[in-house]
């Protein structure tokens, strides 16, 4: 009799998972001209590849999700499935330093319980003559 060790299922790579519709545009180049010369871009590729899908910008593949639910599988339900850190470029890392927008796990709902208030009902309204 043969020992068979027991198979281990292991998750695939992101590599080999099914990417959505869409263009990676030109080499090199990629989107990224259309991204930055005609403001409709991504209202237009909604339009033709639905509301997830891939394109080229600045140097960098990437998967774009729109609409409410989109927004609600990022930023709820399954953002623990995204980092923010990962893959941005130094230079936008610099801009944003430690802003809220760029933290994570523990460190990001710490911070945003702590600045929720600012941003509600009469703190809001506070605001308001100062703004305008």
């Amino acid at each position: 009799m043969q020992n068979q060790s027991p198979q281990i299922d292991t998750p695939p790579s992101p590599a080999d998972l099914p990417l959505p519709p869409g263009s990676f545009g030109l080499p090199i180049l990629g989107e990224t001209l259309g991204f930055l010369l005609d403001p409709q871009f991504a209202n237009k590729r909604q339009v033709k590849y639905g509301n997830i899908f891939k394109t080229h910008l600045i140097g960098r593949r990437t998967v774009v999700m729109m609409g409410p639910e989109a927004n609600r599988c990022i930023l709820s339900t399954h953002m623990t499935h995204f980092s923010w850190r990962e893959g941005w470029p130094n230079t936008f890392r610099e801009l944003l330093g430690e802003s809220l927008f760029l933290q994570e796990g523990e460190q990001h709902r710490r911070n945003r319980k702590l600045l929720m208030p600012a941003f509600h009902g009469k703190a809001l309204e506070s605001y308001f003559d100062v703004m305008t």
